[in-house]
């Protein structure tokens, strides 16, 4: 019984930290930083989303679109795991992703980059 209940609020958080997630998109042709990062108004390319100093919640999603992506260098740590990966159907490209150069760094996840 302990361990259902374990279960059960395990999943929940799961569940809360889901509802809670903010997908955003870089989109190196027609994004602006200005812009709010959402499909219809996406941010450009990563680098320069980066560098602006954005910050993400656990769950999150940084969906990249066709283009060059510059080269990245991410430092912080989250409390859960953001991604990055690439829009479905779309090819981003990087010249570089670094991780913890200048300051501790964890709970980043990257796919099919």
């Amino acid at each position: 019984m302990r361990k259902r209940i374990q279960l059960l609020g395990i999943f929940l958080l799961l569940f809360v930290q889901q509802l809670t997630a903010t997908e955003y998109y870089c989109d190196p042709v027609n994004g602006n930083i200005n812009n709010e990062g959402t499909k219809n108004a996406p941010w450009p390319m990563l680098e320069t989303v980066i560098n602006a100093g954005k910050t993400f919640q656990a769950g999150d999603i940084i969906w990249l679109m066709d283009g060059y992506h510059g080269k990245v260098s991410i430092n912080g740590v989250n409390t859960g795991y953001v991604t990055i990966k690439n829009y479905p159907g779309d090819q981003p490209r990087l010249g570089g992703l670094r991780f913890g150069m200048t300051k501790s760094t964890s709970k980043w996840r990257v796919e099919g980059v």
